[in-house]
């Protein structure tokens, strides 16, 4: 047990109602790929951490097997079902995933952009039931996100609907779909 004080905040990721320096660690799992700019989230976690805390941030990868399955595959996929006579119905004997993304291009239009939006949650038809925006970075771009950093440490997780087991560890860390990071706050006089 420790004596950490807990608070809860609701407020906008891009204005946090916290002082410059205010924070030693900032801990960001699956949430700043969701703020339509990610890139002012970034500099406000950026802000809030002092010279020499740390941060551990997870963003979506754009070097990753989901988002190639999702573009390279899905995406035609979904295109010739929408021009398919038949093409609702042979979406609908597919994974609930497909179903959703089917409906959801049908109702509000298909895009690479909608597909990679609804491909990261549990997406539904509907209005307001969809997520409406996630970015993707690679290791290097995420790294560009955080200039007042060093000491980084980047890795890759998560490798969904990955077929080959066997192949797994070795894909997983050329092409997860988390790409992770610690890095500590440079201090003023480095």
């Amino acid at each position: 047990q420790n004596d950490l004080r807990r608070r809860f905040t609701n407020a906008d990721a891009t204005q946090l109602p916290f002082g410059d320096s205010a924070f030693d660690f900032v801990y960001s799992i699956g949430v700043l790929h969701h703020v339509p700019d990610t890139e002012a989230a970034c500099r406000e976690v950026s802000r809030i951490v002092r010279p020499g805390g740390k941060v551990r941030i997870m963003l979506y990868g754009r070097i990753s097997y989901h988002y190639y399955l999702v573009v390279g595959m899905v995406f035609p996929l979904i295109w010739i079902l929408l021009h398919l006579p038949m093409g609702r119905a042979l979406a609908h004997k597919g994974p609930r995933k497909l179903r959703d993304m089917f409906d959801i291009c049908k109702q509000n239009g298909l895009s690479k952009k909608r597909l990679l939006d609804i491909s990261t949650d549990t997406s539904s038809a509907g209005a307001d039931n969809f997520n409406p925006h996630s970015s993707f970075y690679s290791p290097a771009e995420m790294k560009k996100l955080f200039p007042e950093f060093e000491d980084f440490d980047i890795w890759k997780t998560d490798l969904r609907y990955f077929p080959l087991p066997w192949f797994r560890g070795f894909f997983e860390r050329h092409f997860g779909f988390f790409v992770q990071m610690t890095a500590r706050k440079k201090s003023p006089d480095s």
